[in-house]
C-alpha cells in the first residue's frame, strides 16, 4: 500500500521514496527504500514484478572512530570521538540527533563512556554535520577521561568498548522456535577503530593479535597492533544473513567478544 519512484538517469534506474525526510546527497548515494523487495512498475509496458537492488554493503553503515592521547601513566586522557552513519542510517540518525536538546545530547554521549571510564567529562559542544556531500551524517565530540590507565602489580591496562555490536542481535529468550528468527539489525556492516598515543615510558607486554569469526551469519574480524608509542585496534563486523531458520542451533550464532 505504498508507492516509491523509479528514476532513470544516464540509462541507470534509481529507486527513491519521496516521503522520507532528512535524506541528502546525490541520488546515486541514496539507499534503496526496500532492498531486494519485489515491486510493480506502474506502466503499460510492465509484464511482471521487478526486484529492487540489494543494499550496498561496500562501506560500513555505522563507523565509530576513537582517538585517544594519554600524556602520562597516571594522568588523564583526551579522547576524540567520530561517529559516521551511512546508507539507511544517515537520515534516521540525522533526524534523531537534531531533534534533541544539547543537554540530552551530552547525556547520551556521556552514557556511552561512563561505564568504561568513570568520571568522563565532555569538553565542548558536540558537532553535528554531513559528510560525503550529504550522503552520511557525522557526530563529533571530545572527552576527558580521568586516570584512564589502571595499575595492578606494576602493570597498566586500558579498558575499551567498541559498541558496534550492541543492539544488533536481539536474541529471543525462547530458543525453541517454529518460525524463522530475524536478527535485529538485518543485513549490517559496522566498523570500529581505536588509535591510542601512549606515554613514552609505556612498554608492550602483548604481541600483535587478531581474531576472526566467520559463519553463515557473521563475518567479524578484530586486529590489534602496537608500534612504538602507538596502539591501534580495529573491528570490522558484518551480518551477511540475518535470517535464522527454526531448526538452527543457536550455538552456531557466536556472541563476539568485541
Amino acid at each position: 500500500n505504498h508507492a516509491i519512484v523509479r528514476v532513470v538517469l544516464g540509462g541507470k534506474a534509481y529507486f527513491i521514496d519521496p516521503t522520507l525526510q532528512n535524506e541528502r546527497g546525490q541520488i546515486s548515494a541514496l539507499p534503496v527504500p526496500v532492498p531486494s523487495a519485489a515491486a510493480l512498475i506502474v506502466s503499460s509496458n510492465s509484464t511482471g514484478l521487478v526486484t529492487l537492488p540489494a543494499e550496498a554493503m561496500d562501506e560500513a553503515l555505522v563507523e565509530r572512530s576513537e582517538r585517544m592521547t594519554i600524556g602520562s601513566l597516571h594522568g588523564d586522557a583526551q579522547l576524540q570521538l567520530k561517529l559516521e552513519y551511512r546508507g539507511r542510517y544517515a537520515a534516521g540518525m540525522r533526524r534523531a540527533y537534531r531533534a534533541i536538546s544539547f543537554v540530552e545530547l551530552k547525556k547520551m554521549l556521556l552514557e556511552q563512556f561512563e561505564r568504561t571510564y568513570p568520571g568522563v567529562q565532555i569538553k565542548e559542544v558536540p558537532k553535528l554535520g554531513d559528510g560525503a556531500g550529504g550522503a552520511s551524517f557525522i557526530v563529533e565530540a571530545q572527552f576527558t577521561l580521568p586516570k584512564v590507565l589502571k595499575e595492578k602489580d606494576g602493570d597498566f591496562s586500558l579498558a575499551q568498548r567498541s559498541h558496534i555490536i550492541e543492539g544488533t542481535l536481539g536474541l529471543p529468550q525462547k530458543l525453541v522456535r517454529k518460525q524463522p528468527f530475524w536478527l535485529d539489525a538485518g543485513r549490517y556492516r559496522a566498523r570500529y577503530s581505536l588509535e591510542v598515543t601512549l606515554p613514552n615510558e609505556a612498554r608492550l607486554v602483548k604481541e600483535d593479535d587478531s581474531l576472526s569469526v566467520k559463519n553463515q551469519y557473521f563475518d567479524a574480524r578484530a586486529q590489534l597492533a602496537w608500534r612504538g608509542a602507538s596502539l591501534n585496534y580495529g573491528v570490522d563486523y558484518v551480518i551477511g544473513n540475518p535470517e535464522v531458520a527454526p531448526a538452527v542451533d543457536f550455538l552456531t550464532i557466536h556472541l563476539l567478544p568485541y
